[in-house]
C-alpha cells in the first residue's frame, strides 16, 4: 500500500516517515522546536479551520522570540495551513505548525530550520463538568522559559501536572506560578466568575496570550460580562461561583470542583444568590460555552473572518 503524503514539508507535502528528525538535532535533544495548533471542524456547511491568520501570527512570534528565523511568509503559512488539513485522514481536530531543526548542526555553522504541518486528531471529549486540583508542579516562570513562546520544552510542565492531576482521580490541573498565585490550567486558558464579573490571570503571571483566551475576552464584550485581568489567588478558586477554562478543540469546559471544594457551593457571606446550582456550569459559562459552540458550528456572522473555508 502507497503511504499517503500528509506531511506539508517546507512547501512539499511528504509521508511521515520522509519527514523524520534526527536524534542528534537540538530539537529533541534540547526541545528546541516551536509549535502551534489550529483547530480544524466539522459542521454543516463543511470542513473549516477556526482563526488561521492569528494563529499564525501567534506561530511566527513564538519563533521570532526563540530566534528561529521561518522562510514563508505569513500568507503561505496560512494556505499550507488549509492544504494540510485538506489532506488530513480526519475532518476534525488539529492542524500542528511546527518549526523545528531536524538535522544536527555542522561545526561552525547554525543548524537548518525547517516547517512542519500535519493533522493530530481530536482527543475524546466530557461533556460533564470536570473537576480540577491545584498541581504541586509551578507554572514555569517568565525568568525560565517565555511562556510567549510555545516551545516544545515547556509542554513537559503541563505534562507532568495533568499526569499527577489524572492520578489521584482529577480531570484537570491548575498550575501556580512561583508567587503562588493562578496561571493557568495545564494547556489551557482559566477563568472564573464571581459577583458576575469575569476575571483571568494577566499575562505578567506567566499566561500565554493564546487565541483560545482571546477568543473569550472577546465573547465576554459581546455579551456585556465584565471582564478583568487580575490576580487570582487559591483562595478566589475556592470562593467563585464559576470557574472554566477554554482549548481550542473542547471549547469552554466547566470545572465542578477545586481540590474536592464545589465550584458554587455558598460560602458566609449574606444575602448570597447563587448563580448556579453547585457544581454546575453557570449562565456566563453557559453564555461564553453556547458562543464558542455558535462558532464552531459557523453561525456567528460577525465573525465569519475568523472560519477558513477547507476544500
Amino acid at each position: 500500500m502507497q503511504k499517503l503524503k500528509t506531511v506539508w514539508l517546507n512547501g512539499t507535502f511528504v509521508t511521515q516517515s520522509d519527514a523524520a528528525c534526527r536524534v542528534d538535532s537540538p530539537s529533541l535533544a534540547n526541545g528546541m522546536a516551536v509549535l502551534e495548533d489550529v483547530p480544524v471542524f466539522s459542521g454543516a456547511t463543511g470542513v473549516f479551520a477556526l482563526r488561521v491568520a492569528d494563529h499564525v501570527r501567534q506561530f511566527l512570534r513564538s519563533a521570532k522570540i526563540a530566534q528561529m528565523d521561518v522562510p514563508f511568509t505569513a500568507d503561505k503559512l496560512q494556505g499550507a495551513v488549509a492544504k494540510t488539513a485538506s489532506v488530513g485522514e480526519f475532518s476534525s481536530g488539529n492542524v500542528r505548525m511546527m518549526v523545528l531543526y531536524m538535522s544536527a548542526p555542522e561545526a561552525g555553522c547554525a543548524p537548518e530550520v525547517s516547517v512542519a504541518m500535519f493533522c493530530t486528531p481530536a482527543p475524546s471529549l466530557c461533556d460533564e463538568p470536570i473537576s480540577a486540583c491545584i498541581s504541586s508542579w509551578r507554572a514555569i516562570s517568565n525568568n525560565a522559559l517565555p511562556p510567549q513562546a510555545l516551545l516544545v520544552a515547556m509542554r513537559a510542565n503541563a505534562e507532568f501536572a495533568l499526569r499527577d492531576a489524572r492520578a489521584c482521580g482529577f480531570g484537570q490541573a491548575v498550575l501556580l506560578d512561583e508567587a503562588g498565585d493562578v496561571c493557568s490550567c495545564a494547556g489551557a486558558a482559566l477563568f472564573t466568575v464571581r459577583d458576575g464579573v469575569l476575571s483571568t490571570p494577566p499575562v505578567s503571571c506567566g499566561v500565554r496570550e493564546s487565541v483560545e483566551r482571546d477568543t473569550v475576552i472577546n465573547f465576554a464584550m459581546d455579551l456585556d460580562i465584565p471582564i478583568v485581568e487580575e490576580r487570582i489567588t487559591r483562595a478566589d478558586l475556592y470562593c467563585a461561583d464559576e470557574v472554566f477554562f477554554c482549548d481550542g478543540i473542547a471549547g469552554v469546559l466547566p470545572v465542578s470542583s477545586v481540590d474536592g471544594r464545589t465550584v458554587g457551593m455558598p460560602g458566609k457571606r449574606e444575602k448570597l444568590v447563587l448563580s448556579a446550582e453547585p457544581g454546575k456550569p453557570g449562565p456566563i459559562t453557559k453564555a461564553v460555552q453556547g458562543r464558542y459552540a455558535k462558532l464552531v458550528a459557523c453561525g456567528l456572522e460577525e465573525y465569519s473572518a475568523w472560519v477558513t473555508p477547507i476544500a
